[in-house]
């Protein structure tokens, strides 16, 4: 029988631009009893771009220092709370690979689970350092039609201010993770439709389960939303950004542009993101409309005055 040593080498990151869903993936994996998929952790970036202030990592002195401050990290504390030094193993802690490993193995042995993992939208940034600092990872690339994503986007305070802006946002960063993630081996990546995975939940769960070389668990569907509200870092956000996290998936949730999104708008989001909305298979809505152009100078005009106004602030 596989123990979680087995594991520890292979981490998963779920990987996918804002608002795809990777939420609700996240917390479905997380809700498999042999998987720990921590949210948007940031941990390993956080502390990869700051590794040259702690020198060479086989001098223990240098990891504990390393290791010290990963504790004291507030993401750590709020999915580690019972992670002490005295947990790692410090003769395993000879890069920093060994170190985020171990911190993930405290959890692992403690709740008697296989698999590790994070996720986050920022990760689409980070395919070739994560990919460095564990070669035997595996991605989980989820993909939504960009017109939902981008009307979701732009209802965000943190998001793009218009359309133009979203859907563009959506177009470079799926050709950016795409051409990444083509750069790893096959065996390392897999692509899902957020749409597919919400109409055919178990299906598309039983195959991700075969991509990772585990036993699918009905408790990926029938406690994820749990596992949402146990989440200290997601519960204070499901009326917010995640409010639909708490529902079985639902289709409502899918094709939102079709009837939200103008014909002028569609238009515009085809010339932008066409190409990679055929490419996933998605319906092209309004390829062309005589207004657009008029319509892009708006867009143009309501950036231009925001980003003024934002500056005088």
């Amino acid at each position: 029988m596989s123990t979680y040593s087995s594991y520890l080498d292979n981490p998963i990151f779920v990987v996918g631009v804002d608002r795809s869903g990777t939420t609700l993936l996240n917390m479905m994996l997380d809700a498999h009893p042999d998987m720990f998929i921590t949210y948007e952790q940031r941990t390993i970036i956080k502390f990869y771009e700051k590794l040259d202030n702690y020198g060479d990592l086989t001098v223990e002195k240098n990891s504990l220092n390393l290791i010290y401050d990963i504790l004291n990290d507030d993401n750590v504390k709020l999915n580690f709370p019972k992670t002490k030094i005295a947990d790692f193993k410090l003769s395993e802690c000879q890069s920093f690979a060994d170190i985020i490993k171990n911190l993930y193995a405290t959890v692992l042995r403690d709740q008697g689970k296989l698999i590790w993992g994070d996720k986050d939208p920022i990760y689409t940034q980070y395919i070739e350092v994560l990919n460095e600092i564990f070669p035997n990872a595996k991605f989980i690339h989820l993909i939504r039609d960009g017109r939902d994503v981008a009307l979701s986007l732009i209802t965000k305070k943190w998001g793009p201010t218009t359309f133009t802006n979203a859907i563009r946002y959506w177009e470079k960063t799926i050709l950016m993770t795409r051409r990444l993630l083509k750069m790893l081996n096959s065996n390392q990546t897999i692509e899902l439709r957020y749409e597919d995975l919400v109409y055919s939940p178990e299906e598309n769960l039983r195959n991700l389960c075969l991509f990772l070389s585990i036993e699918y668990n009905s408790k990926m569907l029938s406690s994820y939303s749990e596992k949402a509200q146990d989440n200290s870092q997601i519960k204070t956000r499901i009326s917010g950004v995640h409010n639909n996290i708490l529902d079985r998936p639902n289709t409502a949730q899918t094709y939102k542009w079709k009837d939200n999104l103008n014909s002028i708008d569609q238009a515009i989001a085809w010339e932008y993101a066409g190409e990679e909305l055929k490419y996933f298979g998605y319906d092209s809505g309004r390829e062309n409309h005589k207004l657009k152009v008029l319509r892009k100078a708006y867009y143009f005009l309501k950036e231009a005055y925001l980003y003024r106004f934002k500056s005088k602030q």
